[in-house]
């Protein structure tokens, strides 16, 4: 894959992903997009807001595993999930069977 020709800021990444979010699209497409924003845009820095819209992202379309990778990188690099954050996984987790993992999650709350 081609570097892209254009600079892309985090308001556009923002942007991109709560799209994503609201109209419930191929999580794959999210992970593309994660993909090319880590490769591509070393001036994107991944905050909390980032990675929870890509949890979100992941999550609502069923990648619960990926879901949760992006929360472990996401908490390597310092930053705290939002409440909402945890929410979205235990409910994706309670939702695919994953009932211990919801439970080990809510306990990562505390």
């Amino acid at each position: 894959v081609a570097a892209p020709d254009v600079v892309v800021s985090a308001s556009v990444v923002i942007i991109a992903l709560k799209a994503l979010a609201k109209s419930n699209s191929d999580p794959e497409l999210a992970l593309r997009a994660y993909t090319i924003i880590s490769q591509f845009c070393p001036n994107i820095r991944m905050g909390a807001l980032i990675y929870g819209l890509l949890i979100e992202v992941l999550a609502t379309g069923g990648c619960v595993e990926e879901a949760l990778t992006v929360l472990h990188e996401m908490e390597e690099e310092g930053h705290r999930p939002y409440e909402t954050t945890y929410v979205m996984l235990v409910t994706a987790c309670e939702r695919g069977g994953m009932w211990r993992r919801s439970l080990s999650i809510l306990e990562d709350m505390r």
